[in-house]
């Protein structure tokens, strides 16, 4: 066999430029078609930081919403967890998203009992979140700016008070009083006791409805006792200086003490002179006429600080009969 050798043909020079012009113009155009692929991508490209409770995580993402971003991470949202900025917000380039994660929050509102999911973080957010506005007086615990978390129990204790009125007995006294119209030794009651009747006015505070202490705000003798009157028989101890046609209702065996003149009238308005007693005159009565043992008649006119019970104050128009007769106890006959 024979092999031939054939000469290519020759192409015109200006044909050879023609077709080079051609293949940097579609080289060219490859090079522009790629950088602007490459510049779309990277322009399109956002780099998006997600907090979740504190963790960040870095997520890259080609535009759309916080939720389609979050959902494409496979970044999961319970139904109460909240996310700043919201879940319809465009995602920008370097965005920083928060997801606050809901926790599960006790609230013991007086006697109702509730649970909760919150993102709120404080004892007092919480209260606000659901609505509650505790009292002046109402105890919360813990405090309004505890910080919470999980399981974490609140505890609203709800304060009142009101006022209550109790009647109570006030008890009688018993006043002893010397009779010499009985033997000695008899005792006789003269009077019965009545005890009396004081209005208490009581503040009572209630912890959720339950009493938990009371203070006595105010106190009042609506009616006052009568004492009993006991009589004891002095009938051998009259004295004899008595006169026999004395007529008396009863004695009295009284603490006798003296005074004189001080500058001042009696309580009765007249100036002080002998036969002037300062008397209690819850024992005898002003204007009382008396004959005192030892001393003679006298009328009960004046009164005095230190007179209470039985007392008796008797006047001496000089100061040395006053020191004289000094302190006694004597028997004090009420005149008829």
């Amino acid at each position: 066999m024979e092999w031939q050798t054939v000469k290519r043909p020759e192409i015109p020079k200006k044909h050879v430029g023609s077709r080079r012009r051609r293949l940097l113009q579609v080289a060219v155009a490859c090079l522009l078609v790629a950088f602007l692929a490459w510049g779309g991508y990277a322009w399109a490209q956002k780099e998006i930081t997600v907090v979740d409770e504190g963790k960040e995580i870095q997520v890259t993402a080609f535009g759309g919403t916080v939720a389609s971003v979050l959902e494409a991470a496979g970044i999961a949202l319970g139904p109460k967890d909240a996310v700043k900025p919201g879940l319809d917000t465009r995602v920008q380039d370097g965005m920083r998203v928060e997801i606050t994660r809901a926790i599960e929050v006790r609230v013991v509102n007086g006697e109702v009992e509730r649970v909760v999911l919150t993102c709120a973080r404080t004892v007092g957010e919480v209260l606000r979140e659901c609505g509650i506005d505790p009292g002046g007086r109402d105890i919360i615990s813990p405090s309004p700016d505890t910080p919470v978390s999980d399981k974490t129990t609140i505890n609203i204790t709800r304060v009142t008070t009101r006022v209550e009125e109790k009647r109570v007995p006030v008890p009688y006294g018993t006043r002893r009083e010397n009779s010499v119209t009985l033997p000695s030794g008899q005792v006789r009651v003269a009077q019965a006791g009545i005890p009396g009747e004081e209005l208490q006015r009581w503040e009572v505070v209630l912890h959720n409805g339950k009493e938990v202490g009371r203070r006595l705000i105010e106190r009042k003798i609506v009616k006052p006792p009568r004492d009993k009157v006991v009589l004891v028989g002095m009938a051998s101890t009259v004295s004899r200086g008595v006169p026999a046609d004395l007529r008396y209702s009863r004695v009295i065996n009284m603490r006798s003490t003296a005074y004189t003149y001080t500058g001042r009238n009696t309580a009765s308005g007249v100036p002080p002179s002998r036969g002037t007693a300062a008397v209690d005159p819850k024992v005898i009565p002003l204007g009382t006429r008396l004959y005192v043992d030892g001393y003679g008649a006298a009328r009960a006119l004046d009164v005095g600080s230190g007179i209470k019970g039985n007392r008796i104050d008797l006047f001496f128009p000089t100061r040395s009969e006053a020191l004289s007769w000094g302190v006694r106890w004597v028997n004090v006959y009420i005149l008829e």
